[in-house]
Formats: structure tokens, sequence, C-alpha cells
């Protein structure tokens, strides 16, 4: 009876492990995607500021090159005029509220394995506090239609080590 109770102990343990590396390496990834489109949409913020406040210096400085300009110019007026439908606002906006939701979630779950690994909690409460948050990592982790993109292969590659070298470090897990 000891042996069995105790491999339900280890069944829970193992199944918030189990969690807490998921929910760890979803937080990387998602932070991964954040910092591309805040980078891609500082990029491209940079561009629109120099070429806007550049063009009336440029058609004057550059008189043999004015089509080069007048061109970047153009291109300028393109990005601007496309800008409300491309969704990389959106996706920073999205990306930071779930990479946010993600962080405080884990720390529910670090908070859950240290509470039962030292005995605070029993079986029982901890199977229920543990459906509890991923019911709330499922909610987090869907992604609605219109939120159209993808994890590309270097987040996931990233990611994964990240999540590796976190767990090794501060759980002494080996992933």
């Amino acid at each position: 009876m000891e042996e069995q109770n105790q491999n339900v102990q280890d069944n829970i343990l193992t199944a918030i492990e189990k969690e807490l590396v998921d929910c760890k390496y979803h937080c990387f990834l998602l932070g991964s995607r954040v910092r591309y489109f805040q980078k891609l949409e500082n990029y491209i913020n940079m561009f629109l500021a120099v070429m806007s406040s550049g063009s009336i210096a440029a058609w004057t400085i550059w008189k043999n090159c004015g089509f080069v300009w007048g061109g970047l110019i153009a291109f300028s007026q393109l990005v601007s005029a496309l800008r409300p439908y491309i969704p990389w606002g959106k996706f920073v906006h999205t990306l930071n509220s779930k990479c946010y939701k993600q962080e405080a979630l884990f720390l529910e779950l670090d908070s859950l394995y240290t509470d039962y690994k030292d005995g605070t909690l029993n079986k029982e409460h901890a199977k229920s506090v543990l459906r509890n948050i991923k019911k709330h990592l499922n909610e987090n982790e869907f992604f609605d239609d219109d939120d159209d993109f993808e994890f590309s292969l270097q987040d996931v590659k990233q990611a994964t080590k990240q999540n590796r070298d976190f767990f090794k470090s501060k759980y002494n897990l080996y992933i």
C-alpha cells in the first residue's frame, strides 16, 4: 500500500514537471515571437521616419539621385498606406498578453511543484490545482483564427534550447 501511494505521488509530481516544462517552453516561444515582431515594427517605424523627415532635404541635396529618393519615398508612402492591414502591431499586443499570462501560469505551476514536493499540499488538492492551471494554459495557448501566424523553426529550436538550459540549471531536470 505504501508503494502504491508513493507511485501516485510520483505520478502527480511527474505530471506537474511535464506541465512546468511545457509551460516554460511556450513562454520562451511566445517571447521569441514578441521580440521578432517588435524588431520588425521598429525597423518599419525607423524607415518611415527617415523617409518622411529626410525627403525634403534629400530632394535638394541629391539632385543626381532624385529618382532613387523618389522611389524610396513612394515606397514609404505605400508602406504607410498598407500599414493598417499589416497585423504585426496586433501580433505584438496579442503575443505580449499571452506571454505575460503564460509566465504567471508558470509561476503558479512552480509554486504547486514546490508545495507538493515539500509536502505542503496533499495529492487531491495538488491534482485539483493542476487541473485548474492546465485549463488556463489550454485557453492561453489557443490562438483565434484571425491571428494568422505560425512559429518559425528557428523559434522552436531556440525555445527548446532555452527550455533545456533553464530546467537543467534551475530544477536539475534534464529534458
